[in-house]
Parts: C-alpha cells; sequence; structure tokens
C-alpha cells in the first residue's frame, strides 16, 4: 500500500479481521506497511454492491495466495465492506472478513 492509499479509509474505519481482531485506520495501515504478507494472488468473485445514497456496501468472495513469514497459503475468504461518500471520494469506513474452511473431498 502506498502512503496515499489511506486516502481511501475512513479516519473513524472498523476492520474486523480473520481471527476477530479489531482494528482502526491506524493498526490496519501498520500491517500492511510491515510486509509479513505478500499476495501472488487476490482474485475478487461473486462481488455484489448495494448503493444507499452516500452509503455502499460490497460483499463477495476473494480467491488468494499469500505467503506470510514466509510460508504459503492458498484459500478463500468472503467479506464484506461498508463505504460512505462526502463529495466525490468515497472512503472505506468498516471492513469484515471471514476465513472460507478448505474443504477436502
Amino acid at each position: 500500500m502506498t502512503s496515499r492509499s489511506g486516502d481511501l479509509l475512513a479516519d473513524d474505519l472498523v476492520h474486523i479481521s480473520f481471527d476477530g481482531q479489531v482494528a482502526g485506520k491506524a493498526e490496519y495501515m501498520a500491517f500492511f506497511k510491515q510486509g509479513a504478507w505478500q499476495y501472488r494472488k487476490y482474485e475478487p468473485t461473486n462481488v455484489k454492491v448495494k448503493v444507499f445514497g452516500q452509503m455502499a456496501v460490497v460483499t463477495g468472495r476473494v480467491n488468494r495466495e499469500i505467503v506470510i513469514n514466509g510460508q504459503e497459503t492458498i484459500g478463500a475468504f468472503v467479506s464484506t465492506h461498508v463505504w460512505s461518500r462526502s463529495g466525490d471520494r468515497w472512503r472505506l469506513t468498516s471492513s469484515q472478513v471471514t476465513t472460507i474452511p478448505n474443504q477436502t473431498s
């Protein structure tokens, strides 16, 4: 994420991670800046956007391949993101992600 990436995040952002941890904007940005996760694939699917005036709710699935502290992980998650519009700018105000358990046959 570049330093301008923070412009997409509301100052009062609430992010709920895969493991239930709650983070604000500063913690969210710090996580990505530390570089422990390296994305090899980030493929959104089934994305749905519902706009309600100055708010939008975006849901979908992401198939991903990432390296976390040197260990490769392949899987998917679903997410719900709430965006708010102020003037001509949209900002992420709430984010929640849930891992989809790997299914074995």
